[in-house]
């Protein structure tokens, strides 16, 4: 697994088609921040998210939506998805902080039966 960080994508990692088409080609998966990578905010999509996943999904590429928002469920993030014009999208493909932090909680700490979440709105 390799994570690059904003400032390096996409200028110093693909600079020509040739280097597009390598990328797509070694990797299986694309792993997606939502707001201020997919959408920002209320405005609605960014410019070629829809043309990307399009392609993604043309290549056979597995697709997974990460957010550290824990605000929100699965299945309210699949629902923005759909409004957003993106109803493909499915609930394994979300993966917010909050669906993490409950399965690690259930698969290290099996004897808690209840949970009281302390956060922040934003």
């Amino acid at each position: 697994i390799r994570s690059l960080a904003a400032a390096e994508l996409p200028f110093a990692l693909i600079q020509t088609p040739a280097e597009a088409q390598a990328f797509l080609a070694n990797h299986d998966a694309f792993l997606f921040d939502c707001d201020g990578v997919l959408w920002r905010g209320e405005d609605g999509l960014l410019p070629h998210t829809v043309a990307v996943l399009n392609l993604l999904e043309r290549l056979g590429k597995e697709t997974v939506f990460v957010t550290n928002n824990a605000a929100k469920s699965r299945r309210a993030y699949a629902a923005r998805f759909a409004k957003l014009g993106l109803e493909r999208v499915t609930l394994k493909q979300i993966v917010p902080s909050s669906f993490v932090a409950a399965r690690w909680l259930a698969q290290t700490k099996p004897a808690v039966r209840q949970a009281f979440v302390i956060g922040a709105a934003g």
